[in-house]
């Protein structure tokens, strides 16, 4: 396994379009990578539907929002009230500009008719840790990474 962070799965996405045809090479795939990257970004290293065949369709995740310890919120709603308050002073975190939970985070701001400032990180390994510290208040993931087993 070679887990190749950044630019919202491009980079991994990259590196496999490129890979020797071996079929020992899998891309474990998004719909960021799949659909939504060559919307995103001018060039790409790959082409979706060139360079990869897909298998099949393994799971829907639904995401969830987090809010840190520092932001007294335990709800969607009170979360969006905090953020209408202080315009422009809370941070949400994602996997990186283009990811899914930064799209969701995007989402959120438009639906909610919110100001928040979106940090970017290289993966939610990173993204995570930074919320629960209060760097930054809010953060989005899929439910299976976020549970404690």
């Amino acid at each position: 396994m070679d887990n190749r962070g950044g630019a919202g799965g491009t980079i991994g996405s990259e590196a496999v379009a490129k890979s020797a045809p071996d079929g020992y090479t899998i891309l474990w795939a998004t719909s960021v990578r799949s659909a939504i990257g060559p919307g995103l970004y001018k060039q790409l290293g790959y082409d979706v539907a060139k360079d990869f065949e897909p298998v099949s369709l393994v799971a829907i995740l639904p995401f969830v929002l987090f809010a840190s310890p520092v932001l007294p919120a335990n709800s969607v709603g009170r979360a969006s009230g905090l953020c209408r308050a202080h315009p422009g002073e809370i941070n949400f975190g994602s996997t990186g500009v283009g990811s899914g939970l930064h799209l969701i985070g995007e989402l959120l701001k438009s639906e909610a008719a919110i100001q928040i400032v979106h940090v970017p990180y290289k993966g939610v390994a990173q993204a995570l840790p930074e919320m629960m510290s209060g760097k930054v208040q809010i953060a989005f993931n899929t439910i299976p990474p976020s549970c404690r087993t």
